[in-house]
């Protein structure tokens, strides 16, 4: 078991630019649905952090590709990145992370002007809150559903990510 993987998108893309002990599984814009489809495989960590459903648009089943994300990904501890708007991936992201008992950081106080990605520092911030710190601002989140949403994922992204992969010393 790795001691630390980042899962996601632009944010996690972002907080794995700040925890260089991690093993960074990202692309910048991915839905959920994409990540499932081409980016995911079984794997493990002592921490783990996700960040996916924010590139989700109303068409997409964010609530059962983030499920199944995390049957996939073991972790000891793992960290949910909820976005800072989107709040249906906000909704999805607490339920699942409820039913797994993982812990949720809203990212909404760390946010920039477009109210969803982070600034510099707060990206570091993050990064300091998945190593433990500042366990008040961890919280576990109540469980709220969204709606049901579907969307396919967008082309070409398994070659960029395989050779992330490969480069990364992936088999």
């Amino acid at each position: 078991m790795v001691p630390c993987i980042v899962l996601g998108d632009s944010i996690a893309v972002g907080v794995a630019h700040f925890r260089p002990d991690c093993q960074a599984f990202a692309v910048s814009g991915i839905s959920s649905a994409a990540y499932v489809k081409e980016l995911l495989f079984p794997q493990a960590a002592q921490t783990l952090i996700i960040s996916l459903g924010a590139n989700d648009s109303g068409s997409v089943d964010t609530i059962d590709n983030l499920r199944t994300v995390r049957r996939q990904a073991k972790g000891g501890v793992v960290y949910w990145l909820m976005p800072g708007n989107k709040e249906h991936a906000r909704a999805a992201i607490r339920l699942v992370a409820h039913e797994f008992g993982d812990r949720v950081i809203d990212t909404r106080s760390e946010a920039g002007p477009d109210h969803l990605h982070p600034t510099g520092t707060g990206y570091q911030e993050l990064a300091l809150l998945t190593q433990g710190g500042s366990p008040t601002e961890v919280a576990m989140m109540p469980a709220a559903r969204p709606a049901t949403m579907r969307h396919g994922p967008k082309p070409g992204r398994a070659a960029a990510f395989q050779k992330l992969y490969h480069a990364m010393g992936g088999s």
